[in-house]
């Protein structure tokens, strides 16, 4: 039977560095909760565990490497030996897990939850950090610094609206409509729910069954119904009949056109006069599933 070994706490006197010391079966143990990875991935792993939680300072993760290379070093040894099995690891071992292995610490860190940034606290803990600042300073040179400040830090858009809503109450209340509306969720347009409607292969139920969680955003069914009757060519130029359908290839070929430069309009306004009047449109016809030869 084999004891389960604990790590324990060793504090040097105050104002001091101290020490931390885990048993070598804490860090063995440690290690082998990895179970798919090779003995060296473990250790590697078990390496960077150590300096996520002990390395508070350069200084300390570097000494903590060095002690590693030594304990690595070590059980590799160790372990080859004992054939990469691990009963007989244990077995012959069992002195050697009950060692130490040390990690520094810093003493004068005071104990309880750690100190978070300015950056990372809460709004409630900024007031209160902020409020001798407030109480003692003037409210035109904190506004002043923080122009100045986002100047210096090439935020010059930031520094200049900051100096506009400033001076100018009209300035301030159209800078807060703006940003209200900014954060507003815009709806889908008809053209962008049928392409949701079709990709994801819904049905009417379906779609309805989604649009009823936000009838805001999403367009009505009859809606899509018109944006997929976009999609075809003009009526006229369509003919049927019970022995033949049959369309006008222009027609086709102009609302193919109209139909991709909506599509790619961001793409041609960038275009100049020439670019736009040298466009040419490559096509290729096909019949689906038909026999061809006859139409050649």
């Amino acid at each position: 039977m084999f004891l389960c070994y604990y790590f324990f706490i060793v504090i040097g006197s105050p104002g001091c560095s101290g020490v931390k010391m885990l048993t070598r079966k804490y860090l063995f143990d440690k290690m082998n909760e990895q179970h798919s990875l090779s003995i060296n991935e473990k250790i590697k792993d078990l390496e960077n565990y150590l300096l996520v939680c002990y390395g508070d300072t350069e200084e300390h993760k570097n000494m903590i490497k060095k002690k590693f290379s030594y304990f690595k070093c070590d059980l590799i040894k160790r372990w080859s030996r004992a054939h990469r099995i691990l009963e007989n690891f244990l077995a012959d071992n069992n002195s050697w897990l009950e060692g130490t292995f040390e990690i520094p610490v810093d003493t004068n860190q005071r104990p309880g939850r750690p100190t978070k940034s300015f950056t990372e606290s809460s709004e409630r803990t900024k007031r209160t950090n902020t409020e001798g600042v407030r109480a003692s300073v003037d409210e035109e040179v904190i506004v002043l610094a923080a122009q100045v400040i986002l100047k210096t830090e090439e935020k010059r858009n930031a520094s200049t609206v900051l100096k506009d809503i400033t001076n100018s109450s009209a300035s301030a209340s159209d800078c807060k409509n703006r940003h209200s509306k900014s954060k507003e969720i815009e709806p889908l347009t008809p053209l962008q729910a049928l392409t949701m409607f079709v990709e994801a292969d819904l049905t009417r139920r379906q779609y309805e069954i989604i649009r009823a969680t936000n009838k805001r955003f999403y367009p009505h069914y009859e809606l899509l119904l018109k944006a997929k009757e976009d999609c075809y060519p003009p009526k006229e130029s369509l003919r049927v009949t019970s022995t033949c359908a049959e369309g006008n290839l222009q027609s086709l070929l102009d609302h193919t056109v109209t139909r991709l430069s909506l599509f790619l309009e961001e793409v041609l306004l960038t275009l100049d006069a020439v670019e736009r009047n040298s466009l040419l449109l490559i096509c290729k016809w096909g019949c689906d599933s038909s026999q061809q030869a006859q139409f050649k």
